[in-house]
C-alpha cells in the first residue's frame, strides 16, 4: 500500500512563476555566489539550522521574514527582492514605502565583505590595516624602494 501526498503549488506571482520556485532558485544562486555551495556557511550566516535550509532549498518554502532580511544583509541583495521571492510581497512593499525603492549593493560581494570585516575591527587594528594597504598600493614600495612622499603623507594622520 502506498500513500501519495499532494502538495498544492504556491500561488503564482505577477509573472506567473510559483513563489516557491522563485525562492528556491534565488537561494541556490546566492548559495553558489556567496557561500561557495556550502549550506552550513549560509545557514550559519542567516541563523538557521542547516537541515531547515536544506529543506527550504528543495521546496522553496518555510523561509520567514527574518531569514529573508538576514540573507539580504549577508549577500547585498535588496531585501524587497528576497522578500518577494519568498512570497512576502506586502512586507516588501511596506519596506519600499518606508525607505524608498531597493537599490543594488554598490560594491561586489567580496568588497562588501571586506568593508564589513574592517568595520568590525578595533580602531587600532583598522589604522594598522589601512597603513598596510596604503603601503602595498604605493608603486615605489612594491618595487622595493622606500615609500613615496605621497604614501608617507597619507599615513601620517
Amino acid at each position: 500500500m502506498s500513500i501519495e501526498i499532494f502538495i498544492a503549488a504556491s500561488a503564482p506571482d505577477q509573472y506567473g512563476w510559483p513563489v516557491s520556485q522563485q525562492l528556491s532558485e534565488l537561494l541556490h544562486e546566492l548559495l553558489r555566489a556567496h557561500f561557495g555551495d556550502r549550506q552550513g556557511a549560509m545557514a550559519t550566516a542567516i541563523g538557521m539550522a542547516q537541515s531547515h535550509l536544506s529543506r527550504t532549498l528543495k521546496s522553496g518554502k518555510n523561509f520567514g521574514p527574518e531569514n529573508c532580511l538576514r540573507l539580504a544583509l549577508h549577500t547585498g541583495v535588496p531585501a524587497p527582492q528576497v522578500l518577494r521571492a519568498a512570497g512576502k510581497t506586502a512586507l516588501a512593499d511596506l519596506i519600499e514605502q518606508l525607505y524608498g525603492p531597493a537599490q543594488a549593493n554598490l560594491l561586489p560581494a567580496e568588497q562588501a565583505e571586506l568593508v564589513r570585516l574592517y568595520e568590525s575591527l578595533e580602531p587600532q587594528v583598522q589604522a594598522a590595516m589601512l597603513h598596510l594597504i596604503r603601503l602595498q598600493a604605493d608603486p615605489a614600495y612594491r618595487h622595493g624602494l622606500p615609500p613615496s612622499v605621497l604614501s608617507r603623507r597619507t599615513t601620517a594622520r
